[in-house]
């Protein structure tokens, strides 16, 4: 069958190539106009692209013995090391491999590099898929670097490889990582990575709060690789070469040799492909005394593009890479009648910024108000001033690294300052709006909106049309009242790993809480060991699902105990969303963790209330009410705050870590306690949920929040069987991914990023 799948996929896309191959005749014969041929195009990459992406199970397997190539120097942080490798049959994998020991990480720095060929043992499994909804898809990442498997070794040391000849492309990535560490060598951490990035396209160490910053500034396109970067080079090299006396047709020549090698050495990502490709081909057509139309080469580049991997069309830098440069080429008439470079310049800004607002808010979920103007000044000194320094600070450390610091220092202020200005505007939330992550019907009228936008700036005094600011506002105006006011309210039970995180939103906006944060219990490191970027479930998972629906506000953010699966991400809830309320338990001996993050709570201006048994409120239709802890209670899983609710034609029962005792209490004080949905205590330990408590509350459904394959052996099989036997209808996160229960009025349904799983 496997066979039969790659026959018909060949086929399949030997006809979609046949059919451009054929709406490209037909433009250059003025049968079709180039705008249609590239729509067509799309469409037919978008229904390869499709069909190509659907797959069966993976089964992941024991490999004995797989033998592979190195296909690029290692990546190394903390005590984890990533590669690409190459299998004999030509297979692409990632290797990941956790380093025991910190002698054996000193060992893979000097030994393991490009070229190598080792035999070794492992796993090989498929990459994780996102277990929440609108969370970052690793294994499409993945597929646009041509991967569908990552091999996990059992051991990895110089003495299972040997040294092949490297080929050609080995030979520039070994040019690549050389220029990095002559760069690492002269500029300061926080320094180097921004060049890496400008002119290689390294920025994996890059600190992620610097990332987010500029994320949240719309001003990340400056940290990848674009065309404007490709144009700055390539312009500095064309004028290197006029001035030292080569003719302009060999250096045409030159620049059509040097830039695919330099296509490789920037890492290959989909925009930097994009721009070489297409500068490239414009130049190609210039040397032969045929110019090709910049709409023609930008077409011409996408189609290779996604023949070679269709799967670029899921990468982000892809869509924004020909989105704005289709756009600006499309907006010619709107550039002639500006003769003034400043106005020109805020054009090309704003038209960028119009074009790429829906796939920015579709991916990132929000966007920053002062953004425009931001860009007006971070783009002309990023590309007249940071990048060429940056350039000419490379080549005086390769050539002449004794006067190199005449450039590093001036260059090392000017990044740190620009870093720190982003860095603080970016703290303003203010400024960002979360509108979240528009429904297809929305995303299509943004784009309609837009188009007919640009058509009206193409008149004359286009600023004084009102109808243009209306096309412009509207389809903003209609994704905000949707996610501010909709009529549908949810329960997410979000997949926070080995932890509890439960969001609850009403309907029409009258109220946003979250029950714990999740967190990651830290197990004692050594300095060699930890790695940047540390991932926190909060900052990672649940601050982008909640931004993905338009909330940037917790009405009321409820800690049910002090344990860290519980509550260890609280600080970057409150660092990334506007908390009105932090609810704590009335207990006494709280854990330093949870008087900590009190604390802090304090210092932001965060109402805090501690609750016990009988607190309760009321919002809209619905009601919830405070069953536990008892007041003064000594602070435990048993002291956990319980909250039943009355919402969404469901009684619901939220039970934090509760545990046997803690059961026995409750059905001690509600003698009557209907349950249609049952938070399972403290991850279906065979600590909690006893059988007694489960005849007493009679639930339909339970869910069941736990990491997959946890060191602790939860969810208990006693629990399991207890909650089968009655038949109980269980959700797990471990098995099923995120547990959604959608409402209108009294009637809704569930739904898992898992479905099928069983």
């Amino acid at each position: 069958m496997a066979v039969f799948a790659k026959i018909a996929r060949a086929d399949f896309l030997l006809g979609i190539i046949l059919a451009i191959v054929l709406l490209h005749i037909l433009h250059y014969h003025k049968r079709l106009s180039i705008i249609s041929s590239l729509f067509i195009s799309f469409l037919l990459f978008y229904v390869y692209f499709t069909y190509t992406n659907i797959e069966g199970p993976v089964k992941d397997e024991r490999v004995q013995q797989l033998t592979f190539r190195i296909l690029e120097t290692p990546f190394i942080n903390g005590d984890r090391l990533e590669t690409k490798i190459k299998t004999n049959n030509g297979e692409k994998l990632l290797l990941s491999y956790w380093i025991p020991l910190e002698s054996e990480k000193q060992k893979l720095i000097n030994e393991i590099n490009i070229g190598l060929v080792c035999q070794l043992d492992g796993d090989l499994y498929s990459p994780k898929k996102p277990r929440n909804r609108h969370a970052f898809d690793y294994a499409k990442y993945l597929k646009t670097e041509k991967i569908s498997y990552i091999f996990s070794p059992e051991q990895f040391s110089h003495s299972h490889c040997v040294q092949a000849k490297l080929s050609l492309y080995e030979r520039l990535l070994k040019i690549r990582n050389n220029s990095i560490q002559s760069i690492e060598k002269f500029f300061p951490d926080e320094v180097e990575v921004f060049i890496t990035a400008l002119l290689f396209g390294e920025k994996r160490m890059m600190d992620r709060d610097i990332q987010e910053a500029y994320q949240r500034l719309g001003l990340s396109h400056l940290l990848a690789i674009s065309g404007l970067h490709v144009g700055i080079i390539t312009t500095f090299f064309y004028f290197i070469f006029l001035r030292i006396g080569i003719t302009k047709e060999r250096t045409r020549t030159i620049l059509l040799v040097i830039l695919p090698f330099y296509a490789m050495i920037a890492g290959g990502a989909p925009s930097v492909l994009r721009a070489v490709m297409m500068t490239w081909l414009v130049l190609f057509f210039l040397k032969w005394r045929k110019i090709v139309h910049p709409l023609d080469a930008i077409g011409l580049t996408f189609i290779i593009l996604l023949v070679y991997n269709p799967f670029f069309l899921d990468h982000v830098g892809f869509q924004l890479s020909f989105t704005v440069a289709t756009a600006l080429l499309l907006s010619k008439q709107i550039f002639a009648r500006e003769t003034q470079w400043f106005k020109s310049s805020l054009l090309v800004s704003l038209i960028s910024q119009l074009i790429s607002f829906p796939l920015l808010i579709y991916h990132f979920f929000e966007f920053h108000l002062l953004s425009f103007i931001i860009n007006i000044v971070y783009v002309p000194i990023y590309s007249i001033v940071l990048l060429p320094m940056s350039l000419v600070s490379f080549i005086i450390i390769e050539f002449i690294p004794k006067i190199a610091n005449l450039f590093v220092v001036p260059l090392s202020f000017l990044f740190n300052l620009m870093n720190k200005i982003a860095q603080s505007i970016a703290k303003y939330e203010i400024f960002t709006i979360t509108v979240g992550r528009p429904e297809k019907l929305i995303l299509v009228i943004f784009f309609i909106s837009m188009i007919i936008v640009f058509i009206l700036m193409e008149q004359k005094n286009w600023w004084r049309n009102k109808t243009l600011y209306f096309l412009v506002l509207f389809p903003f105006l209609l994704q905000k009242l949707f996610v501010t006011y909709s009529p549908i309210g949810e329960v997410a039970f979000i997949d926070v790993g080995q932890g509890d995180s439960i969001f609850i939103q009403l309907p029409f906006g009258q109220g946003n809480y979250l029950i714990d944060t999740g967190g990651v219990i830290d197990m004692p490191m050594e300095e060699w060991q930890v790695r940047t970027n540390r991932f926190d479930p909060g900052k990672n998972i649940v601050v982008p699902f909640i931004k993905s629906k338009g909330i940037s506000k917790i009405d009321k953010l409820i800690l049910t105990h002090g344990d860290m699966d519980h509550i260890g991400s609280t600080t970057s809830i409150m660092e990334n969303l506007n908390v009105k309320e932090l609810v704590v338990g009335k207990t006494i001996n709280k854990k330093a963790m949870e008087l900590e993050i009190i604390s802090e709570a304090k210092k932001r201006g965060i109402k805090i209330t501690e609750v016990y048994e009988g607190a309760k409120w009321e919002k809209g239709k619905g009601n919830f009410f405070v069953l536990a802890p008892q007041r003064f209670a000594q602070a435990s899983n048993d002291a956990s705050i319980v909250i039943y609710g009355n919402f969404g034609g469901k009684k619901w029962l939220f039970t934090g870590d509760l545990e046997k005792s803690g059961e026995e209490q409750l059905v001690v004080n509600y003698f009557e306690l209907p349950v249609d949905v049952l938070k399972v205590g403290h991850h279906g330990s065979l600590t909690s949920t006893s059988s007694f408590f489960l005849d007493h509350i009679d639930p339909l459904v339970a869910v069941i929040s736990v990491g997959e394959k946890n060191r602790y052996g939860h969810p208990s099989k006693r629990v399991i069987d207890d909650l089968q036997k009655r038949r109980i209808l269980v959700y797990r996160t471990d098995e099923h991914g995120a547990v959604y229960y959608r409402f209108f009025l009294t009637k809704g349904y569930f739904t898992t990023v898992f479905p099928n799983k069983k």
